[in-house]
């Protein structure tokens, strides 16, 4: 189960990237994208480290702020846009697929812990 988490969270650093390329997919230069790729994996294992490191700290320093300007910046390289008028949509981008995969985390905890509990039942329910 904690390996599922970990992978989700590597994950999420690619759903921004992945929105956003499909939002702008007209005007994105295929060949940065690789670089893109690169950068954000850095990033993530980075973020997980840090997180790891320094558990008392809020995640949104290690994780959420460093991929909202890696995005940002990359969406207005890619693009040839102003980076003031991206900045609105890198927010909305990220605060949508953080929505979706709290909402993707917690059906997994659920169903988790629905099979914990079933469990747990059976075995009260013989003694």
């Amino acid at each position: 189960m904690h390996l599922l988490m970990v992978i989700i969270s590597c994950m999420s650093g690619y759903f921004g990237l992945i929105t956003l390329d499909l939002v702008f997919r007209e005007r994105v230069q295929l060949k940065w994208l690789p670089f893109w790729l690169i950068l954000t994996g850095i990033t993530m294992f980075f973020a997980l480290a840090l997180v790891a490191r320094f558990p008392q700290a809020p995640m949104v320093i290690f994780s959420v702020i460093p991929l909202v300007l890696l995005n940002w910046w990359m969406l207005s390289y890619m693009i040839h846009a102003k980076k003031i008028l991206l900045l609105p949509v890198v927010l909305l981008v990220n605060a949508l697929y953080r929505f979706i995969g709290a909402i993707t985390g917690m059906l997994i905890n659920f169903m988790a812990a629905n099979k914990q509990n079933t469990i747990l039942m059976k075995g009260k329910l013989q003694v």
